[in-house]
Parts: structure tokens; C-alpha cells; sequence
């Protein structure tokens, strides 16, 4: 896996609105999910979600390839499950498991399902090249709850181009990785997944909140 230099996840380009927002999901996700103490966040970045999760009073331990990011467990994450040997209520990886090639995937989520006690939230990138969004928000009251939509329509799916350093492998809505396979790769591996959305304010971020199957 390649890596962002330090200072990367800190520029206001890397640190936009919609990746706030990506942020918030994965944070409001978490703590609606019952029963969980503890966490193992996975490829964190910038800590941020982290250092939140932290103060709303969850153990947090962290993993991740880059040793600048000063985690807990600094490895690649194909060999998580001969690096981390505990358990963990709820995983959360989030924009990661695109760094690595497809075909490494699969062994990652069975293990994710080996150190994980219940709980695992992921996002992934939804292609935004060849796809339509449109998105709706309404309320018609000042008292309602707002009602929004989206949804994105990969109408010309494209290849995926070759892997630059610290890009993408791959991603849902290329060609080969249609999103309906995606899903069926994460039930083969043991999860069932309660729900899937893009998110509203950034469709490019597709959320998967899953339950560990026994």
C-alpha cells in the first residue's frame, strides 16, 4: 500500500466539506450500532474519527501501514490478522480497502470477521466517472423531519485505469465491480449487511453497515 505524505491529510483540499461530511456518517453510524466498547479503527489517517470516537468515551485502537500515523498496531492491512490478536465490538474502515488490489479483499474481510465481535462499518468510493446522482431534499414544514434521497445510476461504466502511487485499485461502478457484486462479496465473507447507502452530501463515498454472522 502506498502512502499520503503527513502533511496531506491536513490540507484544506484533503480535509473538504464532503469528506466532513464522511466523517459524521461514519462517526453517527457507529454509535448507533448497540453493545459496543470497543473499537478498531483501520487506515485512520488523520486520526480525526479517532480522537472523537475517543472523547465520546470508546476504547479506540488503531491500524494502519504508515508509521508517521503513530498507530497502535502499524501494519499492512492484509496481514491484520497475524498483527492483531484481540477482539474488537465494532471495525470501521473506511476509504482503505481500495488501496489494495481486489483480489487481496476477500481475505481481508474474513479476517476482519475473525478479530471482530459484531459490528463492521465501511465506505467505499463510488465512481463518479460514467454515473448520474441525482439527489432531493425535502421539507415541506418547519417542524418535519427533512426527507432526502439519492442515487447513483452507473449508466457508462468505465475501466479502471491502471493504479498510480496512493491511488485506487479498484472502485464500485467501474467495470468488473458493479455494486450488487460487492455486496455479494461481503455476504460470502460472513456479513450480513444491515444497510448500504451513498452518502447525501458526498455520493462518491458508498456506506456499508454490517453484522458480523455466526
Amino acid at each position: 500500500m502506498d502512502h499520503m505524505q503527513p502533511s496531506q491529510y491536513f490540507s484544506m483540499k484533503y480535509l473538504s466539506l464532503q469528506r466532513w461530511n464522511s466523517y459524521w456518517y461514519q462517526l453517527f453510524e457507529t454509535t448507533q450500532c448497540p453493545n459496543v466498547k470497543t473499537i478498531l479503527e483501520v487506515g485512520i489517517g488523520n486520526t480525526i474519527c479517532t480522537s472523537v470516537l475517543r472523547n465520546m468515551g470508546y476504547t479506540v485502537k488503531t491500524l494502519d501501514a504508515d508509521p508517521t500515523t503513530q498507530a497502535d498496531y502499524v501494519a499492512d492491512i492484509r496481514t491484520i490478522q497475524q498483527t492483531v490478536h484481540e477482539t474488537f465490538d465494532l471495525t470501521l474502515c473506511c476509504q482503505t480497502l481500495e488501496h489494495i488490489p481486489y483480489e487481496d479483499v476477500p481475505g481481508v474481510l474474513r479476517s476482519f470477521h475473525k478479530i471482530t465481535n459484531t459490528w463492521l462499518i465501511v465506505t467505499l468510493p463510488y465512481t463518479s466517472l460514467g454515473t448520474f446522482a441525482p439527489r432531493l431534499f425535502l421539507k415541506l414544514l418547519p417542524f418535519m423531519k427533512p426527507f432526502k434521497w439519492v442515487r447513483v445510476f452507473p449508466f457508462f461504466p468505465k475501466e479502471h485505469p491502471s493504479k498510480l502511487p496512493g491511488g485506487h485499485y479498484w472502485e464500485i461502478g467501474k467495470k468488473g465491480y458493479a455494486l450488487k457484486t460487492i455486496l455479494q462479496l461481503f455476504d460470502t465473507c460472513g456479513w450480513d449487511i444491515v444497510k448500504h447507502y451513498s452518502l447525501f452530501e458526498n455520493p462518491y463515498h458508498y456506506m456499508l453497515v454490517c453484522k458480523k454472522r455466526t
